[in-house]
């Protein structure tokens, strides 16, 4: 519990990989864990904290598990890091599921890694994941870590917990227009957290 309340805390001293379907909500189209003024009224500590529901304890279980099941299929070694901090400001951070190596020689090489996205999603969602591919919620988010990492490519393990099943693996090179968009976003977002004024209209910035 101390664990979680310390990484909910975290959360509000900037803008974190889960935080950016939301800021992209008129972009993507796909329903979202909060709204702008929800996500705004959480940074600045207005927000009451979110009990853990069974899709958040699932996929928090479950990421060990995907981790070893990525590292078996492909063969490649993941590191679990710290949090990173963008070395453009920090106020865009990520906590990272984990760092990927071809070979063990390449650990901790900064050089050679990239960045493991973890997802659990529900059997509806999986299903229609091997339909239509990743969503592009799931996209964005890579794409921040990538960004706040620095790291050039990044790699998706979605499981199934239900089927015991992962869908064919699919890595990602980071794209520095999406990069950019990101920043714009999240620098505009930011500033009404640090001027304590809610974004009008509900409306992504």
């Amino acid at each position: 519990m101390e664990n979680r309340e310390a990484w909910l805390e975290e959360r509000k001293l900037g803008v974190g990989g889960s935080d950016i379907p939301v800021l992209f909500g008129d972009v993507t189209g796909e329903t979202t864990y909060k709204s702008i003024t929800e996500l705004y009224l959480d940074k600045i500590g207005k927000l009451p904290p979110v009990e853990e529901n069974y899709h958040m304890r699932r996929g928090r279980l479950m990421e060990g598990v995907v981790r070893h099941e990525y590292s078996r299929v492909t063969d490649r070694f993941v590191e679990i890091p710290k949090p990173f901090v963008w070395a453009g400001g920090d106020y865009l951070r990520g906590n990272v599921d984990g760092i990927i190596y071809e070979t063990m020689e390449f650990l901790s090489n900064h050089e050679n890694g990239g960045v493991l996205e973890i997802k659990c999603p529900s059997m509806a969602v999986f299903n229609r994941i091997k339909r239509e591919g990743i969503p592009l919620a799931y996209q964005l988010q890579l794409q921040h870590y990538l960004l706040v990492t620095g790291y050039a490519w990044g790699s998706f393990g979605i499981w199934s917990a239900e089927y015991a099943e992962m869908i064919p693996v699919v890595d990602v090179e980071a794209d520095l227009d999406i990069h950019a968009e990101i920043i714009e976003r999240a620098t505009k977002f930011w500033g009404h957290v640090e001027r304590r004024e809610p974004l009008p209209d509900d409306t992504p910035p």
